[in-house]
């Protein structure tokens, strides 16, 4: 009976320093989005660096994107861990934005990042633009993987609908014995 006793004791004195332990450590782990419109360099700094949107012709509006888009890719490149996201605009006329984020990137940073980039193309251009997301792996292209776009109701807010690729099978290649992609 004493071991039973002794053992039940052991696990409810485990359980609770487990639970103190994550208690006290699941709000020291910063979350590297939660103000990512404050990272260097600031959304305002952005805006105040391309100017404000004006109907001065197709030039200037493709200018404003390229530094827009490098603005951003350095403020998540600069940020201390630095992000591997990038930010590419459609061609010209398109208000579509590709958003190109590692395969690593967990689902609620690709959302936080993506609502992020929405809202501030939105007010740096003075129109809202859609969002397609994008996963990046070495050595391959970019996937497809979801796509940001304003409500329909409520052209304020957004939603985003992830379509994850199928993987990609190895084909076997019975000539040499190999494997194809």
């Amino acid at each position: 009976m004493k071991p039973r006793w002794t053992a039940a004791a052991i696990v409810i004195v485990a359980s609770l320093l487990a639970a103190g332990y994550w208690a006290m450590h699941r709000d020291a782990t910063p979350n590297l989005y939660a103000e990512c419109s404050e990272w260097p360099p600031s959304a305002a700094a952005i805006r105040q660096r391309i100017g404000p949107p004006t109907p001065t012709g197709p030039s200037r509006d493709e200018a404003r994107r390229h530094q827009f888009a490098k603005l951003l890719t350095t403020r998540f490149h600069d940020h201390n861990p630095p992000l591997a996201v990038a930010l590419r605009f459609e061609t010209a006329g398109a208000d579509k934005v590709s958003l190109l984020c590692p395969a690593s990137t967990e689902p609620w940073n690709l959302d936080r990042v993506a609502t992020a980039v929405w809202k501030e193309t939105q007010t740096a251009f003075g129109r809202p633009f859609d969002v397609d997301i994008f996963e990046t792996f070495i050595g391959m292209g970019k996937v497809k993987v979801g796509e940001l776009r304003p409500d329909p109701t409520h052209p304020e807010q957004a939603r985003i609908t992830y379509q994850y690729a199928k993987p990609r099978t190895p084909r076997l290649n019975y000539s040499d014995g190999g494997l194809l992609p």
